[in-house]
C-alpha cells in the first residue's frame, strides 16, 4: 500500500526523533542534562562560539564575535558554531528574551533533533523518487538511515552530523528531469539547500555543489545550466561570505590532508561492530577515522547481491552518469595523496602546486567519502526494493534493517555513556563562578593557538567563561590566529588592569609567581595559576596562595621540560622529549638559587638551535639577571644539545635579588615555514634541555 508523501515524511522523521530520545535522552536535547555543565572538547568549542555570539549586539559583519579572541574579531564559523542555527536562536532570544538563558545551554541539544529526524526523511525522499514508496519500504528505509555508522560516528561533531543536507541535494537531483529543463521550483530549492549548506559547513557545501552541478547535466539544458550554475556558485560565494569563511585566518593552511583522509578498504572497515567488534578495524595513519565510510553489515549483503548482478549496477552508473562522476570524484579525494589499502600504502603523489590550495582548507579529506557513500546506499536500496519484492522476499530488506541496526549499536552506546555525565574536570568549579563573576575580563598566557602545556584542562575553564560570556583573549576553535609575540610583549610590560582575571598555565606560571613576588594577589589551582587586582577576593577563595619559585641548588640541573614548569615566564614552547624551543625573540625563566653564589659562577646550557633552509647559523644572546652573560653561536659543526655550553656569570648579578630571571634573545626568528623546510609556524630559536648555575673552577 503507498503512503502519502506527507504521512511517509512525517513516519519517518518519528522514527529519528525516536531513535535520538531513546539514546541520548529528554535532557540531552532540551539541554537540561547535567552533561551540558562540562560537555566533551568539540561540543564545549560550538558552544562558546555560540554563547559569545548570543551576548553580543547585533552588528557587522553579522557572524564575528569581537569577545572570544580579545581584541581580535572571529567568526563564530571559526568554532563550528553552525551559523545559520546560531542566528536562528539568537533571533528568538531577541524576540523572547528568557530564549537568551535557555538557548546558552540547549542549542546543541536542540539541533540533534533536525539533525537527526530530517537524516531518515531525506533517506525516503530518495527512496520514493526512485519509485519506492510503499509503508513497508518507508519504515525500513528509515531504518537504514539512521543506522548508518558514518552518520552515528560524526555525533560528536553537530554540523557534519547534518548528513542530510547530502540527502537532500541527492534527492533534488534525483527528481530533476532527465533531459528537459527543470521546474523553476526545483531550482530555487538546489540555491535553498546550497545556502543552508554553506551557512552550515563548508565540506557538505562543496559536496552538495558537485551533485547540483551533476543534475544540471542530468537535464541537458546547457543555456539554463550555465545560468544556474552561475547563481548556485553565487549563492555558496555570497554565504560562506556571510558566515566569514573567507577571513584572513582561513587563509592558513592546516596539517592533516595526507593523513585524515579515506582508505581503499574503508566501505567494508567498521570501527566497531555489533557483529564483529572491533577486530576489523584497520588505521595505518592513526586519523583514518575520519574517511571512514562503512556501509554496515545490512547494505553490505546487498552489495553482495548486486556484485552477482554486477551489469544492474553498470546500467544505473550509466543512467547516472554525471553523478557517478562527481561521485567518485569525491571518493579519489577522500583518498588524499597517500593512498592505502587496509595498512599498505600502495601510492603517493605530489599535489602540483596550483592545487595546493586544497590540502591547505580542506585538511580532512576522508570526509568527502560521504558523497559515494550515500549514492551507493541509496541505490543499494533500491536495488533491494526491486530485488526482493514479492513473496517471501518481502521479509530480505525488513531482515536486512534490524541487522543494520545492530551492527551500528555499539557506536550510539558509546556517544549514550559519553554524554551520561559532564566531562571529568579539574577545576573548582564552584570557586571559578566566584571569580568570573567578579571579573570583566579573562586574560590567559599562552593564549588558545600559542604554545601551552595544558590544552584540555584550559577549554574547560574557556567554557566556564563562556557561561557569562566573560570577553576573554581566545577560545578553542579550528583556526584561532593570534599575535603571540604581541602577547609576549605585553608580559614584558605588564600592568594589571583593575576587573581582570588573570592565568597563566604552563609554560608561563612564572609569571604569576613574579607577580606574587612583586605583591600582586595570586593563587594556585590544579594546573596553573590566577591573578586579580581583588586581594579581598583571592583571599575569600578555598584555593592556596601561590608558592615561590622552587630553590636551586647550585650545581643542581633544571630541566626546563619539567612537568608544569613553575620557573618558565614567557617565550617557551609547549613540551618535548629533548626540552623545550624558545619561540619568538624573547624567552625566559626565573631560578632562585640557594646559598651563596660561589666565586667564579658560571652558567651551563644545554641547547641547540633549529637550523634548517635558509638559516644556516644562530645566535642567541643570554641575559643573567639583566646582565648580558654572552652570546651562543650555533652553526652544522656546533650544533649538538649533548654537549653544554659555559657562560661567565657575574657574582653580582646572583646577589642582587633572591629571584634570578635568565632571558634568551634569539636573532633569528624566522619559523621553518618561512624558511622552507617545515610546515610547523613557530618562530623558533633553540631548544633548551637543561640548565645550571656552579663554580667554573675547572670548567672545560
Amino acid at each position: 500500500m503507498p503512503a502519502s508523501p506527507r504521512a511517509a515524511y512525517a513516519v519517518a522523521a518519528a522514527i529519528g526523533l525516536g531513535m535520538v530520545l531513546v539514546v541520548f535522552g529528554p535532557g540531552y536535547v532540551l539541554g537540561t542534562s547535567d552533561y551540558w555543565n562540562m560537555p566533551w572538547l568539540d561540543h564545549r568549542s560550538y558552544l562558546m562560539g555560540y554563547r559569545y555570539f548570543l551576548h553580543e549586539p547585533w552588528h557587522w559583519p553579522i557572524f564575528d564575535a569581537r569577545t572570544l579572541n580579545v581584541p581580535y574579531s572571529q567568526s563564530i564559523a571559526f568554532n563550528d558554531s553552525m551559523p545559520l542555527w546560531a542566528l536562528t536562536h539568537k533571533a528568538i532570544a531577541t524576540v523572547v528574551p528568557p530564549w537568551r538563558d535557555y538557548s546558552a545551554h540547549a542549542f546543541l541539544g536542540l539541533w540533534y533533533v533536525p539533525a537527526s529526524m530530517l537524516q531518515p526523511a531525506f533517506g525516503v525522499a530518495n527512496l520514493r523518487a526512485l519509485g519506492h514508496r510503499s509503508w513497508g519500504a518507508t519504515i525500513v528505509t528509515a531504518v537504514f538511515f539512521i543506522a548508518i555508522p558514518a552518520w552515528a560516528l560524526r555525533f560528536m561533531h553537530a554540523s557534519l552530523f547534518g548528513h542530510f543536507l547530502l540527502l537532500w541535494a541527492l534527492y533534488l537531483y534525483l527528481i530533476t528531469p532527465v533531459g528537459s529543463p527543470a521546474p523553476r521550483r526545483v531550482r530555487v530549492a538546489q540555491m535553498v539547500q546550497l545556502g543552508v549548506a554553506a551557512l552550515l559547513n563548508p565540506y557538505h557545501t562543496v559536496m552538495s555543489l558537485a551533485v547540483f552541478a551533476a543534475s544540471l547535466v542530468r537535464s541537458r539544458a546547457w543555456r539554463p545550466a550555465a545560468v544556474w550554475l552561475a547563481t548556485g556558485c553565487a549563492v555558496v560565494v555570497a554565504a560562506l561570505a556571510l558566515a566569514g569563511y573567507f577571513a584572513p585566518q582561513a587563509a592558513t593552511a592546516e596539517f592533516g590532508f595526507s593523513v585524515q583522509s579515506s582508505n581503499l578498504l574503508a566501505a567494508f572497515l567498521p570501527i566497531d561492530s555489533g557483529w564483529i567488534g572491533r577486530a576489523a578495524w584497520i588505521d595505518p595513519t592513526g586519523y583514518q577515522y575520519e574517511g571512514m565510510w562503512y556501509l554496515g553489515a545490512g547494505l553490505l549483503v546487498l552489495f553482495g547481491a548486486v556484485l552477482l548482478r554486477a551489469r544492474d549496477a553498470a546500467a544505473a552508473a550509466r543512467r547516472h552518469a554525471a553523478l557517478a562522476v562527481v561521485a567518485g570524484g569525491a571518493a579519489i579525494l577522500a583518498l588524499s595523496n597517500r593512498v592505502f589499502f587496509g595498512s599498505h600504502r600502495v601510492l603517493v603523489y605530489s599535489i602540483p602546486h596550483v592545487l595546493e590550495w586544497i590540502p591547505g582548507q580542506f585538511r580532512v579529506p576522508g570526509r568527502f567519502s560521504w558523497l559515494p557513500m550515500y549514492v551507493v546506499a541509496v541505490f543499494l536500496l533500491s536495488y533491494g526494493f526491486r530485488r526482493f519484492a514479492t513473496g517471501w522476499k518481502h521479509l530480505v530488506l525488513p531482515v536486512l534493517a534490524l541487522i543494520q541496526l545492530v551492527d551500528v549499536a555499539p557506536v550510539l552506546r558509546e556517544y549514550r555513556a559519553w554524554t551520561r555525565n559532564p566531562f571529568p574536570s579539574q577545576l573548582d568549579l564552584a570557586a571559578w563562578h566566584t571569580l568570573l563573576a567578579r571579573s570583566h575580563q579573562v586574560r590567559v598566557f599562552p593564549a588558545q593557538g600559542c604554545d601551552r602545556d595544558a590544552f584540555e584542562p584550559v577549554t574547560q575553564l574557556q567554557y566556564l567563561v563562556s557561561e557569562r560570556a566573560v570577553p576573554i583573549n581566545g577560545v578553542y576553535g579550528a583556526r584561532v590566529v593570534r599575535d603571540c609575540a604581541a602577547d609576549v610583549a605585553s608580559l614584558l610590560d605588564f600592568h594589571a588592569q583593575p576587573g581582570t582575571l588573570y592565568v597563566f598555565v604552563a609554560p608561563a606560571i612564572g609569571v604569576a609567581k613574579r607577580l606574587a613576588a612583586s605583591g600582586m594577589p595570586c593563587a594556585e589551582f590544579s594546573f596553573g595559576a590566577f591573578c586579580h587586582a581583588d586581594r579581598a577576593l583571592i583571599e575569600a577563595l578555598p584555593v592556596p596562595p601561590i608558592s615561590p619559585v622552587a630553590p636551586l641548588a647550585y650545581g643542581d640541573r633544571l630541566d626546563v621540560a619539567a612537568p608544569g614548569a613553575p620557573f618558565l615566564e614567557l617565550g617557551w614552547s609547549e613540551a618535548e622529549a629533548a626540552g623545550r624551543w624558545t619561540d619568538g625573540p624573547v624567552a625566559r625563566l626565573m631560578v632562585r638559587p640557594a646559598g651563596a653564589p660561589p666565586p667564579d659562577p658560571v652558567l651551563r646550557l644545554e641547547a641547540s638551535a633549529r637550523l634548517c633552509g635558509a638559516r644556516v647559523a644562530q645566535e642567541v644572546t643570554v641575559l643573567v639577571a639583566g646582565v648580558v652573560a654572552g652570546t651562543l653561536h650555533f652553526d652544522a659543526s656546533s650544533n649538538d644539545q649533548g654537549r653544554a655550553r659555559t657562560l661567565s656569570v657575574p657574582r653580582s648579578a646572583l646577589l642582587g635579588s633572591p629571584i634570578v630571571e635568565i632571558e634568551l634573545r634569539s636573532r633569528d626568528i624566522r619559523s621553518p615555514y618561512e624558511l622552507g623546510c617545515h610546515r610547523d609556524r613557530r618562530r623558533l630559536g633553540v631548544r633548551l634541555g637543561h640548565l645550571w648555575i656552579e663554580s667554573g673552577t675547572g670548567a672545560p
